[in-house]
C-alpha cells in the first residue's frame, strides 16, 4: 500500500525517508543535495510536507552553491570570449 502526499504530517529531518515519490526510500539529505528543485516543488505544492530547520538549511546551501556555479560559468564563458578579441 503506498502512502498518499497528503497523508504525510509530520516534520521530516535529513536522516528521514522519503515516503512517497520518485525518491521514496532516499534520505531527504540525498533527495536535496540530487534535486532541490523537487523538494522546492514539494513544499510550494502541499500544505503536509513538513520539513525540520536542518534541511532548510541544506536546501539554502544547495541552492547557494548552485548559483554560485552558474556565475562561476558565466563568468567563464565572459573571459573566454574576451580572448577572441583582437586589441
Amino acid at each position: 500500500m503506498s502512502i498518499k502526499f497528503k497523508q504525510v504530517k509530520k516534520e521530516l529531518d535529513l536522516t528521514d525517508t522519503m515516503p512517497f515519490g520518485k525518491y521514496l526510500g532516499l534520505t531527504l539529505a540525498r533527495v536535496v543535495s540530487d534535486d532541490v528543485k523537487y523538494i522546492r516543488w514539494m513544499m510550494e505544492n502541499s500544505e503536509q510536507f513538513f520539513l525540520s530547520d536542518k534541511v532548510h538549511d541544506l536546501i539554502k546551501a544547495v541552492e547557494y552553491k548552485q548559483h554560485l556555479n552558474q556565475l562561476q560559468k558565466t563568468y567563464h564563458n565572459y573571459y573566454d570570449l574576451e580572448e577572441d578579441i583582437p586589441f
